[in-house]
């Protein structure tokens, strides 16, 4: 197979039980997820999913992690609404409304198998401004970076 027959190679895809159709992305050895679509019940939406996994399917602890996601969600919301809402009061002309589910939207979440890593990223749209998103970089679930991004 030629180099541009395998760049242009259609990447494989299923549908999984939880995460929906999803496609395949290699960025290097051992960086591989999954991409899909998944309900997400604390938020009673759809979001995208980056889930780890490698071509035979996704990782085999995926299931559990994501279900503990959405049991703890709103602890990490009352956790990190302060700072989030600390950054975005220094950059936005708007002011950060009170109600963090009408300021917020969680469009996105990378789910991990614990036993591979720990880190892992909510992903945010701001509702209020949007020339602004957030992202909470978390290290298993005490430890998170918000970062702000225009």
């Amino acid at each position: 197979m030629s180099f541009i027959s395998k760049l242009f190679r259609k990447k494989p895809s299923y549908i999984h039980p939880v995460f929906g159709t999803m496609g395949f992305s290699n960025i290097r050895s051992g960086q591989s997820y999954w991409e899909g679509h998944a309900y997400f019940a604390p938020t009673k939406t759809t979001i995208e999913v980056f889930v780890d996994g490698d071509e035979s399917g996704v990782a085999a602890g995926t299931e559990e992690f994501y279900e503990e996601a959405q049991k703890r969600y709103q602890g990490l919301v009352i956790a990190f609404r302060p700072e989030i809402n600390r950054q975005l009061s220094g950059l936005s002309k708007i002011r950060v409304p009170d109600d963090f589910d009408a300021s917020y939207r969680l469009s996105s979440i990378s789910v991990i198998d614990r036993k591979i890593r720990s880190d892992w990223t909510l992903f945010f749209d701001c509702l209020f401004d949007e020339n602004f998103s957030v992202s909470i970089e978390l290290d298993d679930w005490d430890h998170g970076i918000v970062t702000v991004d225009s």
